[in-house]
């Protein structure tokens, strides 16, 4: 089930003229390069700026976003892996006119991994990347064998869960056609004070460091896809409130995404 496409009418053929040869440019059909504009002339090509989110689009007119969450310490994972289940039954309620109005329980999952851990989520080294791969495996797996609930208790929903390693802005793009996506991500100051304007750049050097001394990194969800001044980005959701930069929707450079996470319903 595809987010939909940019309408060509949008774009009339005198719009945008070569500053070569003063023709108009012609919209080109290419797969990598979205809104892609060439001049039959001399070929000089151009390419707009576009954005593609599922803000912006609907299944049988029914968005298939779940709001945004405020996640307690430590709580980035199960609140982005939820997110991502959560807008999949969306979507499959969505697909016969129905809507899927109730919110999945993060408070559940972490009580679930707490039961099958015998720790206190959160105070187990919660930044160590050996620790946090452990995190995502276990609620991965809960997911699919247990399931999660609703916060009213209605369920379980169970999903299984793909990573897909080494993905380029192209694969990462047609998967996001099919549906949200989670990654994870390095975290820098500059993260915490994104306007809504701003493409958010993962510098190495400006890496937070934990008391442990291990790298921050944190679970997003990616929503969308797009262009500005020929720079790739994704559109995502953070699990910070809807104070955090544009209501709780920001931009990340497309490059510093490499692995994300797919979930399946299962029914």
């Amino acid at each position: 089930m595809e987010m939909g496409s940019l309408d060509d009418d949008e774009f009339s053929e005198d719009t945008m003229c070569c500053p070569h040869c003063s023709l108009p440019l012609y919209q080109k059909d290419d797969k990598k390069r979205i809104l892609l504009f060439i001049c039959r002339s001399c070929a000089y090509e151009a390419e707009l700026d576009y954005e593609i989110s599922w803000e912006n689009h609907k299944v049988n007119g029914i968005s298939i976003l779940p709001s945004v969450k405020e996640q307690g310490g430590g709580d980035c994972f199960p609140c982005a892996i939820l997110t991502v289940v959560e807008s999949q039954l969306k979507m499959h309620e969505a697909s016969t006119k129905r809507k899927f109005a109730k919110k999945l329980s993060v408070d559940n999952l972490v009580h679930e991994y707490e039961n099958v851990t015998g720790q206190k989520y959160g105070k187990e080294s919660a930044h160590d990347s050996g620790q946090y791969n452990k995190r995502m495996r276990i609620c991965r797996t809960i997911l699919k064998e247990q399931g999660a609930v609703t916060t009213e208790g209605n369920g379980p929903f169970k999903a299984k869960s793909f990573w897909k390693s080494n993905a380029t802005f192209n694969d990462i793009a047609d998967l996001l056609r099919q549906g949200v996506l989670l990654t994870n991500i390095p975290v820098t100051c500059e993260f915490n004070n994104l306007s809504p304007d701003d493409i958010y750049i993962a510098d190495d050097s400006k890496v937070k460091i934990n008391e442990e001394g291990g790298e921050e990194w944190h679970a997003i969800v990616l929503i969308g896809f797009g262009s500005r001044n020929n720079e790739k980005y994704f559109r995502f959701m953070n699990s910070w409130g809807t104070k955090f930069c544009d209501r709780g929707f920001g931009r990340i450079r497309a490059l510093e995404i490499k692995d994300v996470l797919l979930c399946k319903l299962e029914h």
